[in-house]
């Protein structure tokens, strides 16, 4: 299952971004998590073990949406991607005096069919025949190659996750009607106050 770790690259050469794979590692200033990735594979892992439903099951692959941090950053740095260069790591805490700590994630767990089973985090795992319809199309997305990284931004509402395939970036609104993907452009154009900038309830 190790070989389904996370993309770590998020790299740049005039303002464009480089290479993403879902299998293919690559450490840099930007995030430097290969580490953590691989300790949070092996805590859903362990996760995994523990569950009657899933611990006789092959080819389980895993897929993480990231919990990412960012400070206040102008507009323009969304428009031309340098706002991912401040982004941050975000981790669960747990264990005696908060030694262990993961890398926070929405985690979803899929057979070689690409059917999703468990989805959770590095604190628990839920196991379920009925997902929500958005969680079983982001899982489709990723085992279908649609999809190489996506992240939210923990300070940003938590209806949208930023999108990355084949090094361009698009936005993903969860909506009541399903997902509305769009462009990194259109994105920005429609989205962007209420996802920076989201209502406090």
């Amino acid at each position: 299952m190790y070989k389904y770790l996370l993309i770590l690259a998020i790299l740049f050469i005039n303002f464009g971004i480089l290479s993403f794979t879902q299998e293919n590692i690559i450490s840099n200033g930007i995030l430097n998590i290969e580490h953590e990735i691989f300790y949070l594979e092996n805590r859903v892992s362990e996760l995994i073990k523990k569950k009657p439903e899933l611990v006789n099951m092959k080819s389980l692959k895993q897929y993480h949406i990231l919990w990412l941090g960012l400070g206040d950053m102008k507009k323009e740095d969304y428009l031309d991607h340098s706002f991912l260069y401040h982004l941050s790591q975000d981790y669960y805490k747990f264990g005696i005096r908060n030694k262990k700590k993961f890398l926070k994630s929405n985690t979803l767990i899929v057979d070689n069919n690409g059917t999703l089973f468990a989805k959770g985090d590095a604190r628990f795992l839920h196991v379920s025949s009925n997902f929500d319809e958005n969680d079983i199309i982001l899982s489709e997305m990723f085992f279908n190659n649609e999809l190489d990284f996506a992240f939210r931004i923990s300070s940003h509402s938590q209806r949208y996750i930023v999108g990355v395939k084949g090094g361009n970036l698009f936005g993903i609104k969860n909506t009541n009607e399903g997902l509305k993907i769009y462009s990194w452009l259109d994105f920005i154009e429609c989205c962007f106050d209420e996802w920076v900038f989201p209502r406090k309830e």
